[in-house]
């Protein structure tokens, strides 16, 4: 089924001309990667000096905050969604489909779930090849079609973790009763063409009809934390936020649309199982058994 011959994804949005190093009370923003993949991270203490052989991303991690494994066990909706989020994820990279660079997924109460990358060509994808299921029948079919295997193949750290979620997507979601879980999935329209490149966060929350703050009987989750941008987007009404706090600031024309102002607190990074720093994927989880 998940054969494709999606043509190679439009190219990402124009980088605008990066800000310097620049000082908030205190607070400065770093720059890490170049070009379409230019982020900005806040830090919180001035950066110690790097030891010898150590990575970037390593000697920032003692000046932000460092999110370690933890345990989702009082957030199983919220995990069931990143769970989903990887599942999708591992579908678009098995049938090459290009030029996206995150997958969020969200659900409304007991309604619908919405799922969303952060492309029109993407979305036409899962709309093409997902809209037919709910997230039972999808575990179901990705279970006795046997393809579950092929959509991460263990290839490091990222693909032992994708190949777990894969494994708790087919086992658990198939006895989930919710009904959002039966539900048919939905991806948001497209956008504008000048629009294309928005955060997946915020096509899922255009999609649902929301403006403004959350309501509480929202949930959206994804791979990747909110960037900062996208951070005060998803807030409660009261200022709390669907994560505990933002990923860097992207360099991208995407990320800032809507003249959103990035948050100013201190960007999070991840500390994963094995022990490497990275802003690809948020908190893992803390044991095999709550994965």
């Amino acid at each position: 089924m998940w054969t494709s011959s999606t043509k190679s994804m439009k190219k990402a949005q124009t980088i605008k001309e990066a800000a310097p190093l620049y000082s908030e009370s205190s607070i400065d923003r770093v720059r890490f990667g170049a070009n379409q993949s230019l982020i900005f991270i806040r830090i919180r203490v001035p950066l110690t000096p790097r030891s010898d052989g150590e990575s970037k991303l390593r000697q920032m991690s003692r000046s932000v905050v460092l999110r370690k494994p933890r345990s989702y066990k009082h957030q199983r909706k919220e995990q069931t969604l990143r769970h989903t989020a990887s599942v999708v994820k591992s579908i678009l990279d098995s049938n090459n489909v290009r030029g996206y660079q995150e997958v969020q997924v969200g659900v409304k109460g007991r309604g619908t779930v919405f799922i969303s990358t952060n492309t029109n060509l993407g979305n036409k994808y899962l709309r093409d090849k997902l809209s037919k299921y709910s997230l039972k029948t999808l575990a179901e079919h990705l279970s006795s079609d046997r393809v579950a295997s092929t959509l991460a193949p263990v290839d490091g750290g990222r693909h032992i973790r994708v190949n777990r979620h894969v494994k708790k997507f087919i086992t658990r979601v198939p006895s989930l009763e919710e009904d959002w879980a039966q539900n048919s999935i939905q991806i948001p329209n497209p956008v504008d063409k000048q629009e294309d490149g928005l955060h997946a966060e915020r096509r899922i929350k255009r999609a649902m009809g929301i403006e403004g703050p959350l309501p509480r009987e929202v949930s959206i989750k994804g791979i990747r934390r909110p960037c900062a941008h996208c951070f005060g987007e998803m807030q409660y009404q009261g200022g709390v936020s669907v994560a505990a706090g933002p990923g860097p600031m992207w360099g991208s024309q995407a990320a800032s649309m809507g003249n959103v102002l990035p948050s100013t607190r201190v960007t999070h990074l991840t500390e994963d199982r094995n022990g490497g720093i990275t802003f690809d994927h948020d908190s893992d989880s803390d044991s095999d058994a709550d994965i």
